[in-house]
């Protein structure tokens, strides 16, 4: 492979893949948790990180929606805003945005021309890199804030050197034993790593098993925690020609409508929890009087628009895509498609191999369902063959496919009028679907 310095974007990103060990695609190989290459990397950059403010977001199921809202609610009340997500799903640059815009290829290209050494001298993953490069462009754009989505954890995660100015930490799941815990409650206290001294952090979600831990850490660290549920409610509304619908929400002081892309029951939550984050945020800026319409505004997820929760897809069938690839998250996707009520749901599916293959199994239901099952091109995909046996152990009626856009052509050529087609089990399922299906 060529080394660097490079004359083109192209060759500079594929040099990261190839250097870099990349989760996603390897796994426990790529995982190595600790800060300490981080905050090295981060001083020899002239700490990037302390140059911009920003809101920190953890959790398990949620972040990706909360994030966005966030983002795009900031960007409508005038602020110039970063967004820092992961994984992307077509694009590289999808990661790192401003004020909706993905980072330019040129200034990838001069990033890893400019910082090559460090990856020879530090070894870092592919999302230590990916991270140190959104820090120093946020601080380089002089964004006003940035909202940026945890990897994995909290506690030990690259993106763990920022001082924010607020957190949040959304539903939490079992997912990642292997490197967060067996329990909700381990689990949770990687999460609540993200907090720090002074504070507010808004918990999307009072959970039995996690809450004392929320409350043992805030209170070490003389952090204000905010509950979502006690602070607002929201309520679904009607469904609207266009795909969006429309949720009420109400809190102490208001009651007022949005219209928004995220139509899934599940992201109730989420709303509600980006709201009271951005309530808190502008109320502590002097410009309460100004959230309700700028929120409402960022709900419609115009300027950073969110790929692949429960997204409907550019097609002649009624085809919906969800990144859904946990257990918690497979049954809110279950519960979503019985309130559809369709003659026949036809799931496109593909897991990780290091899931937990016969729980999720046991979540996916049998009756007026069909499921063709497919691998994403990537070393840690579980095999087809593999998860079409494991279903079909389960009772339900599995075919295996060799690609995904073939599992998805099949589900299609058998569709009907009154019938459901699902495309789930994981980011990288949905990234070899065509882009233009998205739009």
């Amino acid at each position: 492979m060529k080394k660097p310095p490079f004359e083109h974007y192209e060759e500079a990103v594929a040099w990261l893949y190839g250097q870099l060990p990349l989760f996603e695609k390897q796994g426990a190989a790529a995982y190595k948790p600790g800060l300490e290459r981080m905050e090295a990397m981060a001083a020899l950059l002239g700490h990037p990180e302390g140059r911009f403010r920003a809101i920190h977001i953890a959790g398990t199921n949620g972040k990706g929606s909360v994030a966005h809202l966030l983002a795009n609610a900031l960007y409508a009340a005038g602020y110039k805003t970063a967004l820092f997500t992961s994984p992307h799903i077509h694009r590289f640059a999808e990661r790192i945005r401003v004020d909706g815009k993905e980072v330019p290829a040129a200034f990838v290209l001069d990033f890893v021309n400019r910082h090559h050494a460090l990856v020879e001298r530090f070894r870092p993953t592919f999302f230590e890199w990916v991270t140190l490069m959104a820090f120093d462009f946020f601080a380089r754009q002089e964004v006003d804030v940035a909202v940026v989505e945890v990897g994995m954890g909290g506690r030990l995660d690259a993106t763990n050197i920022l001082m924010p100015e607020m957190g949040v930490i959304t539903r939490i799941a079992l997912d990642h034993q292997q490197f967060l815990g067996d329990t909700l409650a381990q689990i949770a206290a990687e999460k609540a790593g993200i907090i720090k001294k002074g504070m507010r952090v808004v918990i999307g979600c009072r959970q039995a098993e996690t809450t004392a831990v929320y409350e043992e850490k805030a209170a070490g660290q003389a952090a204000r925690l905010l509950w979502a549920e006690d602070k607002a409610g929201v309520a679904w509304g009607a469904f609207l020609a266009d795909g969006r619908r429309r949720a009420t929400i109400q809190d102490h002081t208001a009651c007022f409508d949005i219209e928004t892309p995220l139509t899934a029951a599940y992201q109730a939550d989420n709303l509600l929890t980006a709201w009271v984050t951005f309530k808190e945020w502008m109320t502590t800026e002097g410009r309460n009087e100004e959230a309700q319409a700028a929120f409402r505004k960022g709900a419609c997820l115009s300027v950073f628009r969110l790929k692949g929760r429960w997204q409907r897809l550019r097609t002649q069938a009624l085809v919906f895509a969800d990144a859904a690839h946990n257990e918690e998250g497979i049954r809110a996707l279950c519960r979503q498609i019985e309130q559809m009520r369709p003659a026949h749901c036809r799931w496109v599916i593909g897991l990780a191999a290091d899931k937990n293959l016969p729980l999720l199994a046991s979540c996916l239901p049998a009756a007026k369902s069909s499921y063709y099952c497919c691998a994403a091109r990537s070393p840690r995909a579980l095999a087809a063959t593999q998860l079409a046996a494991e279903l079909q152990k389960q009772a339900l009626e599995a075919r295996a496919y060799t690609s995904v856009n073939e599992a998805l052509q099949a589900a299609m050529h058998d569709y009907q009028e009154g019938e459901l087609i699902v495309v789930a089990g994981s980011h990288f399922i949905l990234a070899e679907l065509p882009e233009a299906l998205f739009e």
